[in-house]
């Protein structure tokens, strides 16, 4: 019962700081404090399965909030409540909408500067989990993982693997069908320019993103 209680506080603290200071200004912070809870316990009282798709969805929300808000310092700063968000949900249930939390921690791990070897780590067992028939699998490895750490022939391998398959998993035949259009996009002379590659060479070795 006061699981519950807490969760309806958390989501009444939400609502009411959003009503006031409007999406855009909210921060984790103030929620807290208009709930009466502190930072490092909120992500806690979340823990059922019914939990974990509502905190991946929110979480996802978050870091879409911030990539759209880039020039904003004070939100940027708050990308551990999307992570968060998202590693609670992983912890929960980890199956959620076909892996798309491990995947979308993996593609954080991937980011310049980050930890490429979890990045990659996540993404194998993502791909095992899944058994390669969730296509945004493949899609997300190579234009985070393979793009940043120069890995041309993972990168056309993950991604001409998208556009051969013909329909693995017809449960997920929307998101795959955009995964293929995002496929043969970011198999373009721009996008492979954008990741570093030299068109004019042959792919080979991988090599590490500054190097």
């Amino acid at each position: 019962m006061q699981h519950h209680r807490s969760k309806a506080k958390l989501l009444n603290a939400t609502i009411k700081v959003v009503r006031t200071k409007g999406y855009n200004a909210t921060r984790i912070e103030d929620v807290c404090a208009e709930a009466g809870v502190t930072k490092g316990s909120f992500f806690h009282h979340f823990k059922s399965k019914d939990d974990a798709l509502n905190l991946f969805w929110t979480g996802y929300a978050w870091l879409s909030r911030l990539e759209l808000n880039q020039d904003q310092p004070e939100l940027v700063a708050e990308l551990f409540v999307g992570i968060g968000l998202i590693e609670r949900s992983v912890a929960i249930d980890p199956t959620v909408e076909h892996y798309a939390g491990t995947v979308a921690l993996a593609a954080y791990h991937a980011r310049p500067a980050g930890e490429p070897d979890e990045a990659k780590r996540m993404f194998e067992l993502a791909l095992a989990e899944t058994q390669r028939k969730n296509l945004v699998v493949q899609l997300t490895y190579a234009t985070t993982y393979a793009c940043i750490e120069g890995d041309r022939a993972l990168y056309e391998r993950l991604l001409n693997e998208v556009l051969s398959a013909e329909d693995p998993d017809p449960n997920q035949r929307l998101s795959n069908m955009l995964a293929k259009r995002g496929a043969k996009r970011y198999l373009g002379k721009q996008r492979m320019i954008a990741c570093g590659f030299d068109m004019g060479a042959h792919p080979s070795s991988p090599k590490r993103a500054g190097s």
